[in-house]
């Protein structure tokens, strides 16, 4: 899964959260634009596989996702 942490109608950490219930070794990669994640977000290294930083190029979602699968 990959998601966005600030969303209109749900936040990135509680879809994750939601995710976890059904399959907790679901990889989900949070791509943000916040320069630290974990202010919005406290738990982000236990919900998120990878962290993808905005804006980011098509090699860096690549890597994200495949550090998001190596896990």
């Amino acid at each position: 899964v990959i998601t966005d942490l600030a969303m209109p109608t749900l936040m990135g950490d509680d879809l994750a959260r939601s995710l976890r219930e059904i399959r907790a070794n679901l990889p989900i990669v949070l791509c943000t634009g916040f320069a630290d994640p974990n202010q919005k977000c406290p738990d982000a290294d236990q919900l998120f596989a990878s962290l993808l930083a905005k804006p980011f190029n098509a090699d860096e979602l690549q890597q994200a996702i495949q550090d998001a699968l190596t896990v």
